[in-house]
C-alpha cells in the first residue's frame, strides 16, 4: 500500500469513525491502517504489540478484534503515557514501560526527532536528540505462556527485531502469527537484516505468507512488513 493511499485511507477512516478522530485530535494517534490488509481476517487468541509507540497498531488491532487481549511494550516514557491515556478505559489492553530483548538488563536507548525511528541501536542516518537507559526483559521471563498460545506477535523496534525474537526462546513455537518490520539495508549500527531474520524464523518453522508496505531509502529497497505463519499451527489461517 503506497503512502498516498495510506494517507487517504486514514483521512476517510477518521472522518467516518468519530471515536478515533477524537483520539487523533487529542493524542495524534491514528490506527496503523497500513497493516489492515496484513492482519484482517486472521484467527488467533491474543495480541502482543512490541514497540507500541503511542498505540497506532493497538488501535487498529482493537478496532478489528475488540474482544482480544492486547499486551503492549514501549520503552519511551512519553509514548507509554500517551498509550496509557488512549486506552485507559479498555480493560483488555495492558502496556509495560520497557523493551523486549534477549537479555534482562538496562541498555542505552537512542531517541530520535521522530519517536518511531528511535532505537536500542545507534542510528546511522537519523539524528538522535537524546540518550538514556531503558529496561530490557526477555519475553519468556515476563509473559505467561497461556498468553502466547496461538497468538499474534507484532514487532516494530527499528533494528532490534532479532533480539526480541531470541528473547522468546522456546516459547516462539507457541505463537501463531508474527508480524515484523524488517530492513534490507543498515540504517542502525549492527542491525540484523532480512536474510538473517528470515532464516531464523524459517528454522523455527515459520513461513512468510504476506508482505506489504515496501519502502525505499536513498533509492534502494529499505524495509517492509512481513507476516509469518507458524507451520505447525496453520489449520486456521
Amino acid at each position: 500500500m503506497n503512502i498516498f493511499k495510506i494517507r487517504l485511507l486514514k483521512i476517510v477512516f477518521l472522518l467516518t469513525h468519530f471515536k478515533y478522530l477524537a483520539i487523533f485530535l487529542k493524542f495524534k494517534a491514528c490506527p496503523s491502517l497500513e497493516n489492515l490488509n496484513l492482519i484482517s481476517g486472521l484467527k488467533f487468541n491474543n495480541i502482543l504489540d512490541v514497540g507500541a509507540n503511542i498505540g497506532q497498531f493497538s488501535l487498529l488491532a482493537s478496532y478489528l478484534y475488540p474482544n482480544k487481549k492486547i499486551i503492549a511494550f514501549e520503552p519511551i516514557s512519553i509514548c507509554y503515557e500517551i498509550f496509557l491515556r488512549t486506552f485507559e478505559n479498555n480493560k483488555n489492553i495492558h502496556i509495560y514501560n520497557l523493551a523486549l530483548g534477549n537479555v534482562n538488563k538496562r541498555q542505552k536507548f537512542f531517541l530520535t526527532g521522530s519517536s518511531d525511528s528511535s532505537s536500542l541501536l545507534k542510528p546511522i542516518y537519523f539524528n538522535y536528540t537524546k540518550e538514556f537507559d531503558v529496561q530490557i526483559k526477555r519475553a519468556d521471563s515476563i509473559i505467561d505462556k497461556k498468553i502466547l498460545k496461538n497468538s499474534l506477535l507484532k514487532i516494530d523496534v527499528q533494528g532490534f527485531e532479532f533480539e526480541v525474537l531470541k528473547g522468546f526462546s522456546n516459547s516462539l513455537k507457541d505463537l501463531k502469527y508474527i508480524l515484523v518490520e524488517i530492513s534490507s539495508i543498515n540504517t542502525y549500527e549492527n542491525q540484523p537484516l532480512f536474510d538473517s531474520i528470515n532464516q531464523y524464523l524459517m528454522k523455527k518453522n515459520f513461513k512468510c505468507i504476506k508482505v506489504d508496505n515496501k519502502t525505499n531509502f536513498k533509492n534502494k529497497f529499505y524495509q517492509a512488513d512481513y507476516l509469518y505463519l507458524n507451520n505447525s499451527l496453520n489449520d486456521a489461517s
